[in-house]
């Protein structure tokens, strides 16, 4: 099981890694190692910051606004999926507060929000 993490994990694997005379580590291979490496799992994964999570969400959801892009049938729900991941990028600028990124998803936020007013207006 340690060497299937290891290679999934990569480099990684060195924060979860957990020294040998640790007290909570299983005592035998008969208790659940799995929830014992879950738990580690769990606990690195609190450490990362709101912005992290935002980011990342944001960047999938604008990849899926790209993907029903390309098919050309959902013009309207394109416009909606990719204005909230722009949405989601501009709230991550604002938390790092870098202008740059600011700037240029307000503008891409402003283009998308003019596209779907005029959708709804029949234009």
């Amino acid at each position: 099981m340690k060497s299937l993490l290891k290679k999934d994990v990569g480099k990684k694997w060195k924060a979860l890694s957990v020294p040998k005379n640790e007290e909570n580590k299983p005592s035998s291979k008969t208790e659940n190692t799995n929830h014992y490496y879950c738990r580690r799992l769990k606990r690195y994964l609190r450490r990362r910051p709101l912005d992290w999570y935002l980011k990342w969400t944001g960047s999938a959801i604008i990849v899926v606004g790209a993907s029903i892009r390309s098919t050309m049938l959902y013009p309207f729900v394109e416009l909606v999926v990719s204005g909230i991941g722009v949405a989601t990028w501009l709230i991550v600028a604002i938390l790092w507060r870098d202008r740059s990124l600011i700037m240029l998803h307000s503008a891409i936020l402003a283009i998308l929000l003019s596209g779907i007013i005029n959708y709804l207006a029949g234009g």
